[in-house]
Order: structure tokens, then C-alpha cells, then sequence
């Protein structure tokens, strides 16, 4: 009976309309509704073109303006900070930042990987086995022009967005933007208040980069303010693993590029200058890859950028 009654009410139910068609999303709505902060232009500065990504705060601006982080490889590494920045100042975790990222005006991940080795790098490379990992042609050495960029043209056009507190700037780059980070701390300690370096490649031309180490100490004796540094690096980079290995044979062929060795060897010399001008943090972030590291290293460098200035500096790991 039950069957019966079952099989007349089937019979009589009307018919299901049919689904409707899955529909594509613009960019731009994607964009909203992944709540994708800040603006973006592009600039020119002798004869390359720059993306400038920009949030800026909806809060007041203070008399003094806000503080700035200057994010590279904006187009990776921008919307992670901008949006750690904007939803922890909304909870009044810290106080409001401006988040810049320095980025490229294209969507192909190998025209960015070619031009941030010229940018990022302080000296040009003939090693065989760096350059197999790199796109073809992309030598490097360009880092004094990029950072003229960054010190020449980018404050006027953040400048155009809103103010920002001049005694108040953080500097954050991973890998070979960790190198820049190092090359112009060491280099010219005075273009930011805070210098946050993620993962360094400070391996790059067999470790070039220390070579300044000599220098560094007159040129933080002489700076007008404190500076902060913080260096950090995952636990996992002590080796590529397995999986890399085959995956991408082309890392064997790599020098001994010592990540976290290197890394904690910097920051001990740093810490032992013991100088009033400077404050250092370094460690080693257990479990984490040279990729896994980065998201977490970009909080951290947002807090630092929010903690601004630096005024009682404490040196110590």
C-alpha cells in the first residue's frame, strides 16, 4: 500500500527546474568579495615600470602620519599584509599601518621571478648552477637602481595617498628580497627605521653581502635614530628535501646556500656590535619551509611596522 501511494505522489509531483548554469565572476567582483584591500599604480622610473600596490587606513590620520612597511614582491606578498593590517587594526590589535607592496604591472610568475633577480640582487652572477634556477637571462645586480626607486620616486607617490610618519618606516622582503633587506641595512642603514629580513639568500655571490660587514659599524654609529632589525628564517631550510630534490634536480647544482646557519650567524654578529643605535631580533622558525615560513613572517613584520619607533633599543635573540 505504502509503495502504491508513494509512486502515485511521484507520478503527480512537478518536475524539478532545471539548475542554472554556473556563472563566471569579473575580476573585479572576485575581488570584493575576497575583500582584496588597497589601490594600485603604475610608475615609471628610468625606463621600468613598477606596480605600486597601496592600503591606507580608513582611520584619521595622525599628526604625525601613519607608519609605513613597505612590502617587496608586492605582487606575493602584498594582500597578506595589507590584509593582516587592516583587519587587526579594525580588532585594535595595533595600531593602523599603511602597507605598500612593490610589485610588477603583469600576471606572469616568470616575467616577476626574472625581473625581481635583477632588482633584488646587489651583484650579477655567473655561477652555472645559480643561473640554471633562474629564468634564462636573468644575471641580476640591478639592487642600487631598484633602490633608488624606493628612495627617489615611491615616497612621493605614497606621499599622494595620504601622510606618512617619516621616523616610522619598516622595510620587508623574503628570499632574495631578504638579501635586498640585508644589502641595504648594511649598505645604507639609514633608509628605514625597521628592517624586517625573511628567509635571506644572503648565499648569493658566496655571501658578497657580509662582506660590508666592516663598514656597517661606523655608519650605525653615526645614524641620527635607533634602527630594529629582525631576521628570521624556517627550521626546514637547513636541506631541501626529498620531494624538492626530484621535483626540481636543477637545486642540486645550487652552492651550499646554509639558510639557517647563515642566518643565525648574521644575527649573532649584529647582536654582539651591542650598540645604542641598534635593536636585533633573530630566530629560527621550527617546522616551516622556505614558503610556509613567509605568511607568518609577514604578521610579525606588520606588528614590528605597528610598534614604531624604536626608541629604546634591547638587543638579545
Amino acid at each position: 500500500m505504502l509503495a502504491t501511494l508513494l509512486a502515485a505522489a511521484a507520478v503527480g509531483a512537478a518536475p524539478a527546474p532545471p539548475a542554472s548554469a554556473p556563472q563566471p565572476v569579473s575580476a573585479d567582483a572576485l575581488a570584493k568579495s575576497l575583500f582584496l584591500p588597497g589601490q594600485a599604480v603604475d610608475v615609471e622610473h628610468r625606463g621600468k615600470t613598477y606596480r605600486v600596490f597601496v592600503s591606507v587606513p580608513p582611520d584619521p590620520v595622525p599628526p604625525e602620519g601613519f607608519p609605513l612597511l613597505v612590502v617587496l614582491d608586492g605582487n606575493f606578498n602584498f594582500h597578506t599584509a595589507a590584509a593582516m593590517a587592516s583587519s587587526r587594526a579594525r580588532w585594535k590589535e595595533m595600531s593602523p599601518v599603511v602597507v605598500v607592496g612593490v610589485g610588477y604591472p603583469t600576471t606572469s610568475v616568470d616575467d616577476i621571478l626574472a625581473r625581481r633577480v635583477a632588482d633584488l640582487t646587489p651583484l650579477k652572477t655567473t655561477d652555472p648552477g645559480v643561473l640554471a634556477n633562474r629564468a634564462p637571462g636573468a644575471v641580476g645586480g640591478e639592487a642600487a637602481a631598484f633602490r633608488s626607486f624606493l628612495t627617489g620616486t615611491l615616497p612621493s607617490v605614497v606621499g599622494s595617498f595620504t601622510t606618512i610618519d617619516s621616523a616610522c618606516t619598516t622595510l620587508f622582503g623574503h628570499s632574495l628580497g631578504g638579501l635586498f633587506v640585508a644589502d641595504t641595512l648594511l649598505r645604507a642603514p639609514q633608509t628605514y627605521r625597521q628592517y624586517f629580513a625573511s628567509s635571506p639568500s644572503l648565499w648569493n655571490n658566496d655571501f658578497a653581502v657580509l662582506k660590508q660587514q666592516a663598514e656597517f659599524r661606523d655608519k650605525l654609529a653615526a645614524l641620527p635614530a635607533p634602527i630594529r632589525v629582525e631576521l628570521s628564517v624556517g627550521g626546514l631550510e637547513r636541506e631541501f628535501s626529498a620531494r624538492q630534490l626530484a621535483g626540481v634536480p636543477s637545486l642540486r647544482g645550487l652552492p651550499d646556500v646554509r639558510m639557517v646557519a647563515a642566518l643565525t650567524e648574521f644575527g649573532g654578529w649584529m647582536t654582539g656590535l651591542r650598540s645604542p643605535n641598534v635593536s636585533v631580533k633573530y630566530g629560527v622558525v621550527e617546522g616551516e619551509t622556505h614558503t610556509s615560513v613567509v605568511p607568518g613572517n609577514l604578521v610579525r613584520a606588520v606588528d614590528l611596522a605597528s610598534e614604531c619607533p624604536a626608541t629604546s633599543p634591547q638587543t638579545g635573540r
